[in-house]
């Protein structure tokens, strides 16, 4: 099961902007930029969304450490698309004081951009270690991207995003060609990127950009839609599910 991420107000007067799994997963639940370095505990609690709908207020008891690991699992499993959001609320309603009111789950637009700003900031300062992104194409004017070539007749697709890989720092500057399906694992090779790279006696021609520079259009939609919900003086719901 897939989760969307939200940003919107309640009486939906704005129009929401379009957030990618991608934003979702990478900037707001922290797969590599971690966030203890340069958000304070408070502003980590402020930009991480609710589920949608609800919010927890408060504790009806405390966790034991078999009941996280308990709570980990179902999370792991909803991620994986392996299980269901009402399996994690049903154990966490013996724990938490849960809240569905508009009220207790709004949030300041003004506090929310600072947050992303500092995230989108971190970003930028930090590109010249955080993953990057390369994308091959047919022409030297970057036209036509190529997204797999055919290696004796078995596709091989172009992964060039590898930022979820354990080896990151390993792979950082190269592009991974893999095959999947029926063919899984006939190919399988990593390709250094260069600005030109010849491969089957033909040439490709590769663009790389940063984490800052593949979310930027997200960022700015939403500093967009904050900006127009302070001016007309509402709060704002940031919400998954």
């Amino acid at each position: 099961m897939g989760m969307d991420l939200d940003l919107y107000v309640y009486d939906e007067s704005i129009e929401s902007p379009h957030l990618s799994r991608s934003f979702q997963d990478e900037i707001i639940f922290d797969w590599y930029l971690n966030f203890e370095s340069f958000l304070s505990d408070e502003e980590i609690k402020k930009v991480s969304p609710n589920t949608y709908g609800e919010i927890t207020i408060g504790e009806k008891q405390p966790f034991e450490e078999r009941d996280k690991s308990k709570i980990l699992d179902k999370i792991s499993d909803v991620t994986t698309g392996n299980g269901s959001l009402n399996n994690i609320n049903n154990l966490l309603n013996d724990f938490l004081i849960i809240s569905e009111k508009v009220e207790d789950r709004e949030r300041d637009p003004k506090r929310l951009k600072k947050i992303l700003k500092k995230i989108q900031n971190h970003l930028i300062d930090r590109s010249f270690e955080l993953p990057l992104v390369h994308s091959i194409f047919k022409s030297k004017e970057l036209n036509e991207e190529v997204g797999s070539i055919l290696i004796d007749g078995i596709e091989g697709l172009i992964e060039g995003d590898l930022y979820h890989y354990d080896n990151y720092e390993n792979v950082r500057n190269k592009i991974h060609i893999k095959s999947y399906n029926d063919d899984y694992g006939k190919i399988d090779f990593y390709l250094d990127i260069k600005p030109m790279i010849k491969f089957n006696d033909t040439k490709y021609f590769t663009k790389s950009i940063t984490k800052a520079e593949q979310f930027k259009k997200e960022f700015e939609a939403c500093f967009d839609f904050l900006d127009q919900a302070i001016k007309a003086n509402k709060k704002v719901l940031w919400e998954f599910g």
